[in-house]
This record gives C-alpha cells, sequence and structure tokens, in this order.
C-alpha cells in the first residue's frame, strides 16, 4: 500500500511559499541586506550549507508537493546525495510515493543517480520496491540505459528474472533498446532467455531480431537462446525477414535457423512470403537458398513458391528460382502451374522454357482460338485455325448446334501408335477457369495479409520516429511508445495545452491545473504565470488522440 498525504474533500487553501532562484540564493551570501532562503529554495539549489542553515525542527520535511513529491524525492533525482543523507539523518521518510506511485529510489535509478540510489540502499530501500505499474528500479535503470545503476541493484541482490504487469522482463527491454553491455550484464547475472515477452507474443531474440540488434541476436543465442521459438506467428529468422535486417538473418542462418519453418496462421515458409513480397530484392532469397531452403517447397494448397513469384510478377524471383532447381510443372492441389497464374507475356515466356508441355502450353497461351478455358472460341473456332492434336480433332467433329448436341468423344490423334478416346465436355474448361480463379483469390488474400502488416508496421515505424523526433527538439521525456509529461507521467492526448516556464521547462496542464507552484527543474516561482508552448501543443495534436 502506498503511503500518501491526506486531504480534506475541500479544496485546501493555497499558500504560497516565497522563493528565489538558485542563483538568487547564491548571490545572498556575497551581498547585503542578506535574502532568507527557504528550506525549500535550498533543497533545490543543492546547497547543502544553505539547507543545514535553513532548516529547523518545525519544518514538515516530509510535506508532499506538487504531483506527490517530497523534497527527499525531488533530491534524489538531482543526485544531491548530501542533502539525501541529511534529510533522511532528520526524518524523511523514503516511502512516501509521488501521485504516480514512484518513490525515490526508482527517479534516482531512472537518472542514473549511483551514489543516491546506494545510500537509499543502505538507509533500507527495497532493491525490488513496485511501484503502481509494478516497475521495479531495475525496470528504470535498464530502460533508461544506466548500466552502472542496474550493476549495483543487482550486486545488491535485485531480482534478475522480474517482470511486470505485462509480462515483460529487463533482458526484453535491454535487447529492444539493442544495450550490449546490458545484456551481457544480466545473462551474467542469470537473467532466462527464452521466457516469452511481452503478452508472451515475443522473446527476447525476437525482438533484437526485428529491431535488427545483430549484436545482441548473436549474444543472445550464444547464451543459448532457442532459435526456434515462436511468438504468437513468426520465429525470429521471419522476424528479421519481414522487418528486412539483412544482418540479423545472416547471424540467425549462421547459427542453424530453420530456413523451411513454417509461418503460422498461412502455413507458408519464408521463400513464398519472399516471392510473393520482395519485388526485385534477391538478398534475402538467396540467404535461405543457400542455407538449405527447399525451392519446391509447397504451402497448404499445393503452390510453390515459383507459384508465387508467377502470380506477382516477381520476374528476377522466378529467374533465380528456376536457376536453382525449382520445377516449373508441379501443380497445386487444384491443377495449376505456375504458368496457369502467369499475367504478363514476360513472365509466361520465362515459365515455358521450363514447361514439359510445350505444344500444349503454345495452344493454351498464343492460338486465337484454342484458349481451353473459354468453350465459346473452343467450339466455334475454324478447325484449321486450331494447332494439330485434340483440340483440333474435337473442334472438327462438333456438330454446328452446339447446345443441343450430346457430350461427344474423339480420338486424340497426336501419339502416332496409340488412339484412345477424349471424352468432349464443355464443364470441363469451365472447372479449369473456376480453378484458377480460385488460385488468384488465394493469392490475392496472401496479399492482403502482407500489405495489413506492412501498414502495422509502418505505424509502428512512424510512432517511434515522432518520439525521437519530439524528445530532440522539446526535451520531454519518452521512455515508453507514449508521449508523457516528465512530472506526472501520464499521456496527454490531443487536444490539450502545455506550459513551461521562464526557463523553457515543460510540464502538462494537468499539473498546472494541481496549483503547481514551483518549477520542478530549475525551482523558479511560477506565481500564475504559465507561458503556452504552443509549438509543443501542435507535435502532440499530430501524434496523438484520445482513446475511446
Amino acid at each position: 500500500m502506498f503511503k500518501k498525504s491526506i486531504h480534506s474533500s475541500s479544496k485546501p487553501k493555497t499558500t504560497r511559499l516565497t522563493t528565489t532562484t538558485a542563483a538568487a540564493a547564491t548571490a545572498s551570501t556575497t551581498n547585503s541586506p542578506a535574502i532568507k532562503i527557504t528550506f525549500v529554495s535550498a533543497v533545490s539549489s543543492g546547497n547543502l550549507q544553505q539547507v543545514k542553515s535553513a532548516y529547523n525542527k518545525s519544518i514538515n520535511i516530509n510535506k508532499q508537493h506538487q504531483v506527490g513529491q517530497t523534497l527527499l524525492y525531488h533530491a534524489a533525482f538531482k543526485g544531491y546525495t548530501d542533502i539525501v543523507q541529511f534529510l533522511l539523518d532528520n526524518g524523511a521518510d523514503m516511502m512516501i510515493c509521488d501521485d504516480n506511485g514512484n518513490f525515490p529510489i526508482h527517479t534516482a535509478c531512472n537518472k542514473g543517480q549511483v551514489r543516491c540510489v546506494e545510500l537509499l540502499i543502505k538507509k533500507g530501500a527495497n532493491v525490488d520496491l513496485l511501484n503502481r505499474k509494478n516497475l521495479t528500479p531495475m525496470h528504470f535503470a535498464v530502460c533508461g540505459d544506466q548500466y552502472e545503476t542496474a550493476k549495483l541493484l543487482l550486486n545488491y541482490g535485485a531480482n534478475v528474472n522480474s517482470r511486470n504487469k505485462n509480462n515483460v522482463g529487463y533482458l526484453y527491454f535491454a535487447s529492444s533498446h539493442g544495450n550490449l553491455q546490458m545484456v551481457e550484464l544480466l545473462l551474467q547475472c542469470g537473467a532466462i532467455i527464452d521466457i516469452p515477452g511481452r503478452t508472451a507474443s515475443n522473446s527476447a531474440l525476437h525482438v533484437a531480431s526485428t529491431k535488427g540488434h545483430y549484436k545482441v541476436v548473436s549474444c543472445l543465442i550464444n547464451h543459448g537462446a532457442s532459435l526456434s521459438l515462436k511468438g504468437e506467428k513468426f520465429s525470429a529468422l521471419f522476424s528479421a525477414i519481414h522487418h528486412k535486417r539483412l544482418e540479423a538473418v545472416d547471424v540467425l542462418l549462421d547459427a542453424g535457423a530453420d530456413p523451411n519453418f513454417v509461418i503460422s496462421g498461412v502455413e507458408q515458409r519464408p521463400l513464398h512470403h519472399l516471392a510473393f513480397k520482395y519485388i526485385n530484392d534477391l538478398d534475402y532469397m538467396s540467404r535461405l537458398v543457400d542455407h538449405g531452403a527447399d525451392v519446391n517447397v509447397v504451402e497448404e494448397n499445393g503452390l510453390t513458391p515459383l507459384h508465387f513469384a508467377s502470380s506477382a510478377d516477381n520476374l528476377r524471383a522466378a529467374e533465380y528460382l528456376l536457376s536453382h532447381g525449382a520445377d516449373a510443372n508441379i501443380k497445386s492441389k487444384k491443377g495449376s502451374t505456375a504458368l496457369t497464374v502467369a499475367k504478363t507475356e514476360e513472365m509466361k515466356m520465362l515459365l515455358r522454357k521450363h514447361t514439359d508441355d510445350q505444344s500444349s502450353a503454345s495452344s493454351a497461351v498464343e492460338c486465337k482460338y484454342a484458349d481451353p478455358l473459354n468453350p465459346t472460341n473452343f467450339a466455334f473456332a475454324p478447325p484449321q485455325s486450331l494447332p494439330s492434336g485434340p483440340f483440333q480433332t474435337a473442334a472438327t467433329a462438333l456438330p454446328q448446334n452446339v447446345a443441343s448436341a450430346p457430350p461427344l468423344e474423339v480420338l486424340d490423334t497426336t501419339d502416332d501408335h496409340i488412339q484412345k478416346p477424349i471424352p468432349c465436355s464443355f464443364s470441363k474448361p469451365l472447372e479449369a477457369l473456376l480453378q484458377e480463379k480460385e488460385e488468384e483469390l488465394l493469392l490475392l488474400k496472401e496479399k492482403a495479409v502482407n500489405v495489413e502488416s506492412e501498414i502495422d508496421d509502418l505505424k509502428k515505424r512512424i510512432e517511434a520516429q515522432r518520439n525521437r523526433d519530439l524528445e530532440a527538439t522539446t526535451g520531454f521525456s519518452l521512455p515508453t511508445n507514449h508521449l508523457e509529461c516528465p512530472i506526472c507521467l501520464e499521456i496527454p492526448y490531443a487536444p490539450t495545452k502545455i506550459f513551461q516556464c521562464e526557463q523553457g521547462h515543460i510540464f502538462c496542464e494537468v499539473c498546472k491545473d494541481k496549483g503547481l507552484q514551483y518549477c520542478p527543474e530549475c525551482r523558479v516561482e511560477l506565481d500564475g504565470k504559465f507561458i503556452r508552448n504552443r509549438r509543443l501543443e501542435d507535435v502532440i495534436q499530430g501524434m496523438t488522440s484520445k482513446p475511446e
């Protein structure tokens, strides 16, 4: 249970504290008449002598100021170790949290204040203390890339395999950030590698592969990460392929990742995906084939990678597959070959060179009247316009009244030694047409799945880039993939107002409405003078919206 100050239901009368900036406080030591420094200002300035001078026992040292932060919390945030020591010696309570459930040790770890963290631990702070979101000090250290702080916490017995309420552990965060030094530290201290990560869908190896942190991928594999562990659908290898992380793909394949694994949900292999999606990009396909991928592997409907390349008009992929042993004569479960699903003449010409039944393929494509999928052309074409073989024989034998004629049997004269009857039925061409359209529909569904995946990936990349841009230009802290106020850590959804002090330190409308009296960064007295930051408001308007 979090310790909080108890407030009455009625709004308390605001008491204005007279403070000055750190600069003015320093000036008071040299100018006369002396300016009286309040205890709050002295702590904010980081000057221990002023703190000692301003302190008296009547002061409530555990008073919570804006957003519930105590002076101990602020001193730990700033890294004022000697002041933290003074406050603790005079009764400061390290178990008072702010309005967001964070304790002094959490903020010290997030900022990498190693000396303050160690002092708090020696004074009794729990190294695995949970905040309101079930985050420990180690979570703050790892997510803040604070290596020395994380090392200190582990040396004091922090649980290296602790996980938050979303089932995400420290190793996942470190791998996601690409922090190789942090990953090695966690592994040396016994971090479990193959526990699935966020919502049990991704492991540390998955997220490192997805983001292309190939050095982290190599490190995890060297420490025993499973190459066959799957998330909701994909293996680490497919995650790297799908997000075009070539170096990570190389590391995974060299380590023995299976290039023929099944993609869950669509029951396909990586070569199917590459042949259909990666137009004129052979880098990934060649690596898979070089490591043993089967160019003639079939998915659940009997389609090969060559079928997919043909349907997508991926000419370079088709040429590559054929040159590495792909069989153009393989038929799907519905009887379609790669030539059947080809859409362009260039692709058809390529596939004809690798098709066994040249005359049949030619009669189906080149003859004006002999399209076997069109019974009208077949029935009424002049016999002399048809290629020799069963089509010409059948057309010659057809009566003029096709609609009233019974099904015919004609002789296949293409073989001089054997003559066998061929049933002449117009349902067969129509059935073949149906099969072709069903194959096209299947491939279009696969394309739709790929497009949806691309859209989701693009949205994530856009959000991540916006966050990086915002952090670089505004100073807002972005510990997650959301925009958070650096004071209250709440997410300001548009429309909202953003304010700043005279020095440019930013805070959100929620903090302002709570009666913020001092800037939490520079401790300048605001006195109701809030400056709107409209540029940042426009940025937030463009990147967030209020959820339903």
